[in-house]
């Protein structure tokens, strides 16, 4: 999939070889040393014992017995994994690490797209260095995987977006099928309230005229749901009593296997669990409460931060590990020039070195527009938005197309 924002600079592609080979040396560093401490780590790998030996693909069974509880992605993959190179901490972990370095690639991505390669080159590194994020990549448990997909789902949408495109939307729909077949609908539902959210907020109501919804869900279902349908074709009323009734909508609605918690948790997880950037926050939120207006990027972080924090917040099963997807927005967030400014560094400084690479369009023969360097898109030669004499004027040349 092409990116939203143009060509990449060479130096770029060096830094980001760079950004992920260290995510890889930090990641794998005696991986396989610790033993599996967590409880998840050494039920997800019995269960991929399992799965080898009874050869067994779709239903996963633990001590022989059937097991609904998540769907198999994970479990696929150490298993295969296992075959090759053996059974050990190391090769049921590996994949973990594998895809946290694709979510710190993804976030790059979506950095770049919804402001400039070098804010998405910082917030990638500012992710794969949160304290939560660099512990969680080491486990053998799903939050990486998970928001993988998201990301790149999100990523689609924003080229979607920008391009009018509907094969970028099928895109979204396919890496929301693989969250989905990762651990569940939460895959398909959180991006989707986001966006919901995003275009509600900019009334852009016609956009959705622009998803190729009967081609975009076929490509969901058979990504997402076909596991599903296995399921319950094979095991019927006991698959959807445990999977959806239990786990599924007892998260939310209940407390499943006595993970309750105050509707405080969140906060105090967040803060230590990004810790050293949110001292950062309070900038950063400032800076894109302002902008949220005027700028689409601003907006979807804001956004990214707020619906998975409150989502999570109202569901009534509390792990630290369910807040992870807030953790990327924010690191684009911190990661935005302004942000720096705002922290006390040099406005004019910031402006030239992140968002200065892209010229002031002009309008001739037109209203004259006003067009602030930090929101146009480098590269790109569209500009997010402008003003034109004061206001905005969707028939002025430089407003053809509105993002962040």
């Amino acid at each position: 999939m092409a990116s939203s924002s143009g060509t990449r600079a060479p130096g770029e592609r060096w830094w980001l070889a760079l950004l992920l080979a260290a995510c890889a040396v930090l990641d794998l560093y005696r991986l396989g040393a610790p033993s599996l401490f967590d409880q998840d780590e050494s039920q997800y790998g019995e269960i991929a014992v399992e799965m080898a030996q009874t050869g067994d693909p779709v239903t996963l069974h633990a001590n022989g017995q059937p097991w609904y509880v998540h769907p198999p992605f994970y479990m696929w993959l150490v298993a295969a994994t296992g075959r090759v190179l053996g059974v050990s901490e190391f090769t049921i972990r590996v994949w973990s690490v594998v895809f946290s370095i694709l979510a710190v690639y993804a976030t790059v991505l979506l950095g770049r797209a919804l402001f400039n390669g070098r804010v998405g080159l910082l917030a990638g590194a500012i992710l794969a260095v949160t304290l939560q994020y660099l512990m969680q990549s080491r486990l053998a448990v799903f939050d990486t995987v998970l928001m993988a997909w998201m990301l790149l789902a999100f990523y689609a949408f924003v080229h979607g977006y920008r391009s009018g495109r509907r094969s970028a939307y099928l895109w979204f729909f396919l890496f929301a099928g693989l969250a989905t077949i990762t651990k569940g609908p939460i895959g398909l539902i959180l991006p989707g309230l986001v966006i919901a959210a995003f275009i509600t907020v900019r009334r852009a109501w016609s956009r959705w005229r622009e998803v190729p919804w009967a081609a975009g869900l076929a490509v969901y279902a058979a990504a997402g749901l076909s596991w599903y349908a296995l399921e319950t074709l094979l095991h019927g009323s006991a698959f959807i009593a445990s999977n959806i009734g239990h786990y599924m909508l007892g998260r939310f609605f209940g407390v499943v296997e006595k993970h309750s918690a105050p509707w405080y948790f969140y906060v105090p997880v967040v803060l230590l669990g990004a810790f050293p950037w949110t001292t950062f926050w309070p900038a950063a939120a400032a800076l894109h409460l302002r902008r949220r207006r005027t700028s689409d990027g601003s907006l979807l972080v804001l956004l990214g931060v707020a619906v998975p924090f409150l989502f999570y917040t109202a569901a009534q099963t509390k792990l630290p590990g369910y807040i992870m997807p807030v953790l990327p927005f924010a690191a684009i967030g911190v990661a935005s020039p302004r942000s720096w400014s705002s922290s006390g560094r040099s406005s004019g400084r910031s402006r030239r070195s992140w968002a200065g690479s892209t010229p002031r369009p002009s309008a001739p023969r037109g209203p004259r527009c006003s067009l602030p360097r930090a929101c146009s898109w480098p590269g790109s030669g569209s500009p997010s938005w402008c003003r034109c004499e004061g206001r905005r004027s969707p028939r002025s040349p430089c407003c053809a197309r509105r993002w962040p």
